[in-house]
């Protein structure tokens, strides 16, 4: 995914699979970036209820979830990277 925002002209800085800490998370994958976190979740319930209980900074689309939280992602790249998101699902 890291590759797909970097082919599009996001900022995928200092990519990291981040993955070993999911277990307590419930995804099965997580990419970090100083730009932004990616979460895939085993199904998209889980991910909705993931998204839910974040509340704010996130975005859901099926069994994905970005997080723009922790990465402080400016608010004018977050629709670009969720239409990114929506053209690999």
């Amino acid at each position: 995914m890291a590759a797909a925002f970097d082919k599009a002209g996001l900022p995928v800085p200092n990519a990291r699979d981040n993955s070993g800490n999911c277990a307590p998370l419930g995804c099965t994958q997580l990419l970090t970036t100083d730009a932004i976190s990616v979460y895939v979740f085993p199904n998209a319930a889980a991910a909705k209820q993931y998204a839910e209980s974040a509340a704010i900074g996130v975005h859901q689309a099926g069994t994905v979830v970005l997080s723009y939280a922790a990465a402080r992602t400016p608010e004018k790249d977050q629709p670009r990277y969720e239409k990114v998101l929506a053209g690999l699902l």
